[in-house]
Parts: C-alpha cells; sequence; structure tokens
C-alpha cells in the first residue's frame, strides 16, 4: 500500500478511511471518525476531543540466556529515549518463551524501562534463549 505524507499540521473533521501508511511531520487533530489501516506516525494525536496523546513510541532491547528460577522474577533496566513517569508501556514475551514465562514492564526513571520476566512454572527452572523484546511506549498529556 502506498504512504501518505502530511507536511505539517493536520484535522480529521469528517469520515475519513485512509488505505495505507500515513506520516504527519505535525500534530494531528481527528474530531470525526477516522480508519487508518495501516501505520499512522505523528509527533502528538488529539482524539475525538479528548486527551492528547504525545507519543507513540516503539523499543527494542534484546535479552541474553537467562535463568529465571521457578517461581522468581528476573528484572532489567535499559535506557528507552523519551519515557517518563506516568506513561503506559506495554511488552509481550518473545515466540517460543511465553509457556512459563509473564512479562511486565514499565517506567523505571525517565527514559528508562524495566523489564519484569516472572517464572510461573512452580517445578521448573526456565533458560530464556536470546530474543529481542519488544516495547510500546503511549504517553498522554
Amino acid at each position: 500500500m502506498a504512504k501518505t505524507t502530511i507536511n505539517g499540521d493536520f484535522e480529521v473533521t469528517q469520515t475519513a478511511t485512509f488505505g495505507g501508511d500515513v506520516e504527519v511531520t505535525g500534530g494531528i487533530t481527528v474530531t470525526g471518525t477516522s480508519t487508518f489501516n495501516g501505520q499512522l506516525y505523528a509527533d502528538s494525536f488529539q482524539l475525538n476531543g479528548g486527551g492528547v496523546v504525545d507519543m507513540f513510541q516503539q523499543y527494542g532491547y534484546q535479552v541474553g540466556v537467562v535463568t529465571v528460577t521457578s517461581g522468581d522474577t528476573y528484572s532489567v533496566t535499559f535506557t528507552a529515549t523519551g519515557v517518563s513517569a506516568g506513561d503506559f508501556i506495554f511488552t509481550g514475551t518473545p515466540d517460543g518463551q511465553e509457556d512459563d514465562l509473564i512479562s511486565s514492564a514499565f517506567v523505571d526513571d525517565a527514559d528508562v524501562i524495566k523489564l519484569k520476566i516472572h517464572n510461573v512454572n512452580k517445578n521448573t527452572d526456565f533458560a530464556t534463549t536470546t530474543a529481542t523484546w519488544g516495547f510500546l511506549g503511549i504517553s498522554f498529556s
């Protein structure tokens, strides 16, 4: 699908549908009903007159082989430029490691995400494989 590039701020006031990726070099305000069927990139979002989404940012961090003892939690922090206290951080456990592990992530300090990997299996230690963990940071104002 084609990518639409809009230089400057962009406002959607009526129903709009975009079939491909949309990149806005300024902010986007949506007061109508909009459907984005591709990736949407913008410096900030205002949705239906509600709060402003300041940032959607993706991060990745590679965790090497770690043995997480049964019932225990392994924690690691890493630099994630742009995150701050109160941001929502979403993560998922990489493929092949999800059966016995639960992960969570949060902003530990400005520009720092803490990943916690918990082994829910009470009988077996779990050795992770080297994998890149993905994160989505969302900041609201």
